[in-house]
């Protein structure tokens, strides 16, 4: 990502086409960074600066596809060579950024932060980060926030596409004709895979490299206009549009195309089907202002400032720092840092930025032995890669904070979810019991599932049926996908063939659907309760989870965790006795079907008023994360649970 072309020729590569230095691209590179930067450390301020990225993958295809398309029409391409200079561009940086993220994490995250932090760091240097974070992706996935390392999505795609699309250039440059028409037929049908995936599931066409390719692929479409293969007569460095279409034309089209990035960095919004047609704002809008050359208005006068350019020189170095020093920071304190720290942070990384651009970077780059140089980093990277590696296979190694592992207690995520997505359902307990027990609801009926099944020794056969969209079968969020999900687990009900029903026992993330509207809340339960499809023996409902500050409260039993204030935990714990005293008072006049009974986890790990919620007890840790529970913390409320079950 982020190739810079204007640094001399390397002393010992072999000969190669650099093009003429281009002032206003290091510019675009420069809003492409900031937008990022901006979207992370003050998102409502851009909330839509991740299309910064997109800008890079335009600008990256255009500058290797030149590079590749001129170094063969001159003959000097060797596969090596290009492999070789990628090597030297990316490799020093970010050798420099993943060793620094783990030695923060070592002092500063929980086992399973630093576990995965360890997983991140070899698939990172590996360039395969997007495909584990889409196998990690999910209800129960931790935070972006708590990744350090999450941003190194997008240069594992760059570089996957870079694995082959060398090889495609060499195989159809001779053939002039071909190349554009292999070039546009890979470009339609990338993007034909981004618009026909991004619907069904946005967040594995996000890391998709075949969902993403037509955005480098545009790219080199402008390459191949800029070189004119086809015909041997290059264009030089003066833009394709202004002698296409004159330079006024070429003036407004610039201010189009920058006013359009503008727009999307405010209009475009996370999780809105992204890529998608959206992703077709900031590609058209680079690709314009690629186009139309460094003598347009606004390539001249606005992207070749001089601290624009500055900044698109250390635009790389500037990724790879800011995205670990805001995610630390937010992890430290379990939540967002107050918007003077994130501005420090993001100077901070301004500085790291251009200190290592300044005295790693181009020293490497510029270095006679660039053979040489190039097998040494690689053998560095091999290396972070086996201490990631060795941060894994040691489960983020917990002694090293004097508490257990919470690796080996957090709720195993399989449980159940492989028959749920296939069949809408999971069978557990007991095969030939006579009774059933159907847990209905959403992640927190999920998490309730096997300390039921340890509790109720062998009793019932367990029936779980949730979605995480649904509130007790009702999608209260906005319509789409939700409603379809919550549609398909309510015919389910009708379709399965149950034994006799002791109990159903529903559970609710009550916060995510605001209890303040309890109008909807009391309609949504009585019309779910009073028509439910199954006819049980006993209906309990399970009320709120305590919400809690893991990280903090593990601060008051082991030394090791950040951070240290005992007090971190008071507004919380004064939050969860307001939030039960105000739950029973909007629900207690709730008409309930005969039988039904409720269960309230908060009296029982939070008693007393107001004193602190109970995280941890002889070494077991009660939660998963900030509201879910695990085994351990399940089990808590078990008794209270099967008498309700059960009893008279």
């Amino acid at each position: 990502m982020f190739q810079q072309p204007s640094l001399p020729q390397e002393r010992g590569n072999t000969p190669s086409f650099h093009p003429q230095y281009r002032p206003d691209i290091d510019g675009l590179r420069a809003l492409a960074v900031l937008a990022v930067v901006i979207f992370h450390a003050f998102p409502l301020a851009l909330p839509g600066g991740f299309i910064g990225v997109d800008v890079f993958f335009v600008i990256s295809g255009f500058l290797i596809t030149l590079i590749l398309l001129e170094n063969l029409a001159r003959r000097q391409f060797s596969l090596s060579g290009f492999y070789r200079r990628r090597i030297l561009r990316i490799f020093p940086a970010l050798t420099i950024v993943l060793l620094a993220t783990l030695l923060a994490g070592w002092f500063m995250l929980l086992d399973d932060e630093y576990r995965q932090l360890g997983k991140h760091t070899l698939a990172g240097a590996g360039f395969a980060l997007n495909f584990v974070l889409r196998s990690e992706a999910g209800y129960f996935d931790t935070s972006s926030e708590a990744k350090p390392l999450l941003h190194l999505w997008s240069l594992g795609i760059e570089e996957q596409f870079y694995l082959g699309w060398p090889l495609i250039v060499w195989l159809t440059w001779r053939r002039k004709a071909l190349f554009p028409w292999v070039c546009l037929t890979l470009l339609a049908l990338s993007f034909g895979n981004n618009i026909l995936r991004v619907q069904g599931n946005a967040v594995a066409t996000f890391f998709n490299p075949l969902s993403r390719a037509w955005e480098l692929l545009t790219g080199a479409m402008l390459a191949y206009a800029q070189t004119r293969v086809a015909t041997g007569k290059p264009l030089g460095n003066g833009g394709i549009l202004p002698g296409m279409a004159g330079p006024l034309a070429a003036n407004l089209l610039s201010l189009l195309a920058l006013a359009a990035l503008f727009a999307g960095c405010l209009l475009v919004r996370p999780g809105q089907h992204f890529p998608g047609w959206q992703a077709l704002v900031p590609v058209a809008g680079t690709a314009l202002l690629i186009a139309t050359g460094p003598s347009a208005w606004v390539n001249r006068k606005l992207l070749a400032t001089p601290l624009l350019v500055w900044f698109g020189l250390i635009s790389y170095a500037l990724y790879l720092w800011h995205w670990p020093l805001l995610s630390f920071s937010w992890l430290y304190g379990g939540q967002a840092p107050e918007p003077a720290i994130r501005l420090a942070l993001v100077a901070l990384a301004i500085g790291l930025a251009w200190l290592t651009t300044r005295h790693v970077e181009w020293p490497i780059r510029r270095a006679a032995a660039a053979r040489r140089n190039s097998l040494r980093l690689l053998a560095g990277m091999m290396a972070t890669a086996l201490v990631g590696g060795l941060v894994l296979w040691r489960q983020g190694f917990p002694a090293r904070l004097g508490q257990p592992s919470l690796a080996d207690q957090k709720l195993d995520h399989r449980f159940c979810l492989a028959a749920v997505r296939k069949q809408g359902y999971c069978e557990f307990g007991t095969p030939t019991a006579g009774k059933a027990l159907l847990l209905y609801g959403d992640s927190y009926a999920f998490h309730l599932a096997k300390a039921l099944e340890q509790a109720a020794g062998g009793r019932y056969r367990m029936f779980l049926v949730w979605s995480p969209t649904c509130f007790f079968g009702m999608a209260l969020r906005p319509p789409g996908h939700a409603e379809e999900t919550c549609d398909a687990r309510r015919r389910l009900l009708g379709e399965l063939k149950l034994p006799p029903l002791q109990a159903t026992i529903h559970a609710q993330f009550w916060r995510a659907y605001g209890l303040d509207s309890v109008p909807a809340i009391r309609s949504a339960m009585t019309d779910a309760l009073m028509d439910f499809r199954l006819k049980p023996a006993r209906t309990v409902i399970v009320g709120p989870t305590p919400n809690i500050n893991l990280r903090c409260g593990l601060a008051l039993h082991y030394p090791g965790v950040a951070p240290k204030s005992a007090s971190c935990m008071d507004n919380l714990d004064i939050e969860n006795h307001d939030y039960q005293a105000r739950f029973a008072s909007a629900l207690a006049e709730l008409p309930l079907p005969p039988g039904a009974r409720w269960v309230y986890p908060m009296k029982t790990l939070c008693p007393g008023q107001p004193s602190h919620c109970t995280l941890i007890e002889h070494d077991k840790v009660y939660y998963h994360d900030n509201s879910h529970l695990t085994e351990a913390g399940a089990a808590r409320i078990m008794p209270e649970l099967l008498q309700a079950i059960e009893g008279p």
